[in-house]
């Protein structure tokens, strides 16, 4: 699973569907790092689609993989929503938090991407990762196959959603490994995106915070972006 340090540095850590991810050490800046509640429905249905990739079972890899990235969505979605919340009361109110689960709920996967990317950066996703030039080339290596499409959010949605809506809705059972190897693939690419997307709102906040001129204005766009749809 992809994370980021606080100093800015990628960092990938790694566990297996019984074990939790260990506590560890940034290599650039040698920040200790915890991970609190790891024990995330993410996490686990992440290592658990990896299991059954190893094993052979390439129905339930698809599914559990898709939805990790779901979760994840969710997770990084109310996160955020929490800590804006937080800086105007102390505690959310529980009707706060059931309405945040419901704007992620509610929308298709396509919409889903574009809002919580909106919410964290300002940009819908497709505009989020090609504006970021280093994360667009991991794309484009990790995936030579989306060279040249025109939406990154089309392409993972073919890898990995509409995988798993065939299997569910179609009955469809006959993925080959090398189908679901491209889905997982794409399933820790997506985590490595929303991990990005994670990693520029928290360097927006530090950056108002040392310029707290431009940080009503700011917030205002990012209020205004996640109304649309």
């Amino acid at each position: 699973m992809p994370i980021r340090c606080q100093c800015g540095k990628a960092i990938v850590l790694e566990t297996t569907s019984i074990t939790l991810f260990p506590d560890t050490h940034c290599p650039a800046c040698n920040a200790a790092i915890w991970l609190d509640g790891d024990g995330l429905v993410r996490t686990r249905m992440l290592n658990k689609g990896w299991t059954e990739l190893k094993s052979g079972n390439f129905t339930l890899a698809i599914i559990f993989s898709a939805i990790a990235v779901e979760c994840e969505l969710g997770r990084v979605f109310t996160k955020w929503k929490n800590i804006d919340e937080m800086l105007v009361r102390p505690r959310p109110w529980r009707g706060d938090q059931d309405s945040w689960a419901r704007a992620i709920r509610s929308c298709v996967i396509n919409l889903k991407l574009d809002r919580v990317c909106r919410f964290l950066t300002g940009e819908n996703f497709d505009s989020f990762v090609a504006h970021q030039s280093d994360l667009a080339q991991s794309v484009r290596d990790r995936h030579p196959g989306s060279i040249g499409c025109n939406s990154h959010k089309a392409f993972f949605d073919q890898n990995v959603f509409w995988n798993a809506d065939r299997i569910v809705n179609s009955g469809k059972a006959d993925f080959g490994s090398s189908e679901t190897e491209e889905c997982f693939t794409s399933v820790l690419t997506l985590f490595y995106i929303i991990s990005e997307m994670d990693f520029n709102r928290r360097r927006r906040i530090q950056e108002n915070l040392k310029n707290p001129s431009i940080a009503d204005a700011q917030s205002t766009v990012l209020s205004k972006s996640t109304l649309i749809p």
